[in-house]
């Protein structure tokens, strides 16, 4: 099989990540906000995403720009991911020695607020976060998710659905 690196036109590719950094931007760096503390920060994540995305130009729907956005959502989540990872670890390496210096009875309440926050996002599959962040955070309506993902409008109501049960049934039983 030929490399398909050899396929490509670099120009072509430069040009289209411009127009789609362009398109997406902001709402790039409002889903990367979902997961990232600052706007400073998730600006970093999604140009870093946007770097990812350079190495791999084979993935690329040249013909519509815009069909790219699922992946670039995807791509971002995962530079935030990897981010918080990192983060989380210094975060609990620094809770970790100041329980040491003062083990306070508000420190042990933020550990376990962060503990239930981490354990939250891990028990949501990512296709029920993410359609509950384009419902809600980015406020579209189900046709342009539907548009989004490249599901059925009934899809997307569907996950919907069962992403609110989700939610709901993760915060009794974590009420109780």
């Amino acid at each position: 099989m030929q490399d398909m690196a050899d396929d490509i036109n670099y120009d072509e590719l430069i040009k289209m990540i411009e127009e789609l950094y362009c398109l997406s931007k902001k709402a790039l760096v409002n889903y990367a906000l979902r997961h990232i503390n600052t706007k400073a920060e998730a600006e970093d994540v999604v140009q870093n995403s946007f770097v990812t995305m350079l190495r791999k130009p084979h993935l690329f729907k040249f013909d519509k720009p815009q069909d790219n956005i699922p992946y670039m959502m995807i791509v971002v989540r995962n530079e935030a991911t990897k981010y918080m990872r990192s983060v989380e670890r210094e975060v609990h390496s620094e809770i970790d020695h100041a329980a040491n210096i003062i083990d306070t009875e508000e420190q042990l309440i933020m550990k376990e607020a962060f503990a239930d926050l981490n354990e939250a996002a891990a028990n949501l599959p990512h296709k029920y976060a993410d359609i509950l962040y384009l419902k809600y955070a980015m406020k579209l309506d189900n046709k342009v998710i539907s548009e989004i993902l490249h599901i059925t409008e009934d899809n997307v109501r569907q996950r919907l659905c069962r992403a609110r049960k989700m939610l709901r049934a993760f915060l009794q039983k974590g009420g109780e």
